[in-house]
C-alpha cells in the first residue's frame, strides 16, 4: 500500500509539474520553428506572452497541454503545444484562418544544467548535423561536424551547458545541454536573420575513431579528416605494415541507410569478394537516425557539383559529391588500397551516377 500511495504522489506531482503551481516550468522565452515566444507566469491557469515580440496571445494552460491564440495582422492563429516533463521543450501544431497549419516545436536552455559541475564536452558526437568533434580549453570550447564538409563551431561552457556561434555556410547561435551521464547533447540552433530555429541533439560516438586501424576479417567503424563516417572490413589474409595494396568496393548506401549494412550483406553473401577485396561503406553526411541500434544517413547533393571551382548554387560544392570524394582521397593515403570499384543503391546510386 506504501508504494502505491507512493507512485500516486509522484504521478500527481508530475501531472501539476507543468501547470500554474509550477509557473517557471512555462514562462519564458521559447526559441521556436517561428521565431522567439515570451510567456508570462500563468495566473489561474491563463497565460499570456508575445509571439515574435509583435504579437500578443492569450491561452490556457491545462497540465502540461498550452493552448492559445493570437492575431498576425488580418490572419488568426491558434496553436497547441504539449510541453515536455522537463518544461524545455515542446511539441505542437498551429492552425491559422487563411487555411496554413502545420507543426510547431519548440525549446530552451535547462537552467540546472549551467549551475551543475563542469562537464567534459571533448570528444566525438554523432549529431543531427553530421559527425562533431569537440576540444576544450577550460571553459572555451571550439569544435567542426561534418555538415558541408566540415561546419565549425565556437563557445564557452558553463557546467554542462554549452553556449556558441556556428560559422558554416550560413552562422547563427546555438546551444547544447549534456546530460549528466555525460552521454547525451540536446541543444537548438538559430540562423543569423531568420526567425525559425531548430533541433540539434546528439550522442557520444567515440566508435568512430579517426582512420580506425585495420583488421583482417572485421567490420569496423571509422571517420575521416572531413569527418564523414564509414565501415571498412580488410580481407582475412590483410597483415597490418604489408606492403602489399588491395582492390577496393566503395559502396554507396540508399536512403536512411548506413553503409555497414551493405559491406556486412557483400561480406556475408559473396565470401570470395571478401577475401580478395577491401570493402568500404562512406556514410552520408546527414544522420537521420543517431541511436546505436539503429544508425542510419543521408548523402546530399542538389545539382551534383563536385569538387570545382564553380561554386553552383550556393554551397552545392560542399556536399556528398564532393564530400565522398575527398573521403576516397583520404582513405586511400590510409589504407593500402590500389585502386577503388565504386557502386551505390538507390540515393546512393544517384550520388554515383553524379
Amino acid at each position: 500500500m506504501t508504494r502505491f500511495w507512493t507512485l500516486i504522489a509522484f504521478c500527481f506531482s508530475a501531472s501539476v509539474g507543468l501547470g500554474a503551481d509550477d509557473p517557471m516550468r512555462v514562462a519564458g522565452e521559447w526559441r521556436t520553428t517561428f521565431g522567439t515566444v515570451q510567456l508570462d507566469p500563468p495566473q489561474a491557469a491563463q497565460v499570456k506572452g508575445k509571439v515574435s515580440s509583435a504579437f500578443d496571445l492569450t491561452g490556457r494552460l491545462d497540465g502540461n497541454k498550452l493552448t492559445f491564440g493570437y492575431d498576425e495582422g488580418n490572419i488568426h492563429v491558434d496553436a497547441t503545444w504539449t510541453i515536455a516533463l522537463k518544461g524545455n521543450s515542446f511539441t505542437g501544431t498551429f492552425v491559422a484562418s487563411n487555411g496554413n497549419r502545420g507543426v510547431w516545436n519548440g525549446w530552451r536552455p535547462d537552467p540546472s544544467a549551467a549551475s551543475a559541475q563542469d562537464a567534459h564536452f571533448a570528444g566525438l558526437w554523432l549529431t543531427d548535423l553530421g559527425l562533431m568533434e569537440l576540444t576544450a580549453d577550460g571553459s572555451k570550447i571550439k569544435g567542426q561536424y561534418a555538415l558541408r564538409g566540415t561546419s565549425s563551431l565556437e563557445g564557452t561552457a558553463t557546467g554542462r551547458h554549452l553556449d556558441f556561434k556556428v560559422q558554416a555556410f550560413r552562422s547563427g547561435p546555438g546551444w547544447f545541454d549534456l546530460d549528466e551521464t555525460g552521454t547525451k547533447l540536446t541543444g537548438a540552433g538559430g540562423t543569423d536573420g531568420m526567425a525559425a530555429w531548430y533541433a540539434w541533439n546528439g550522442r557520444k560516438a567515440d566508435e568512430y575513431v579517426k582512420h580506425v586501424p585495420l583488421v583482417a576479417g572485421q567490420i569496423l567503424d571509422g571517420s575521416t579528416t572531413n569527418l564523414l563516417t564509414y565501415s571498412v572490413r580488410a580481407p582475412d589474409d590483410y597483415k597490418p605494415g604489408d606492403p602489399k595494396q588491395w582492390p577496393t568496393i566503395l559502396i554507396l548506401h540508399g536512403s536512411n541507410m548506413s553503409g555497414k549494412a551493405y559491406v556486412n550483406t557483400i561480406a556475408a553473401t559473396w565470401p570470395d569478394i571478401a577475401r580478395d577485396y577491401i570493402l568500404l561503406g562512406i556514410n552520408g553526411e546527414i544522420p537521420s537516425n543517431i541511436t546505436k541500434d539503429y544508425l542510419a544517413f543521408n548523402y546530399s547533393y542538389v545539382n551534383y557539383v563536385g569538387r570545382t571551382t564553380f561554386g553552383g548554387f550556393p554551397g552545392t560544392d560542399r556536399e556528398s559529391p564532393a564530400l565522398v570524394s575527398e573521403a576516397m582521397d583520404d582513405l586511400k593515403n590510409t589504407y593500402p588500397i590500389a585502386h577503388y570499384f565504386v557502386g551505390g543503391h538507390s540515393q546512393g546510386g544517384f550520388l554515383k551516377i553524379g
